[in-house]
């Protein structure tokens, strides 16, 4: 989940950075410095804590979305 989020701000970074205008070596740095400091902030409480919630509200959507998909295919065995 840290990676994720990590790599989510990064890409902003970096997007933020190419319309900023500035070049591709900057636009790396900052793609780079946002992952960085994004894995470094969620290794505090506050942010470990939230990123707990996420990862577990992640999950248990994931297994909703499989336990919909199951019954919609039992309900529908045409749908294969």
């Amino acid at each position: 989940m840290r990676f994720a989020l990590g790599a989510g701000m990064a890409y902003i970074a970096y997007i933020a950075a190419v319309d900023a205008q500035l070049g591709a070596f900057e636009a790396w740095l900052a793609a780079i410095a946002g992952f960085l400091i994004t894995l470094s902030l969620s290794l505090l409480g506050p942010f470990r804590r939230a990123i707990h919630a996420t990862a577990e509200t992640a999950k248990w959507a994931i297994i909703a979305g499989a336990a919909f998909g199951a019954l919609w295919l039992v309900m529908n065995p045409g749908a294969l």
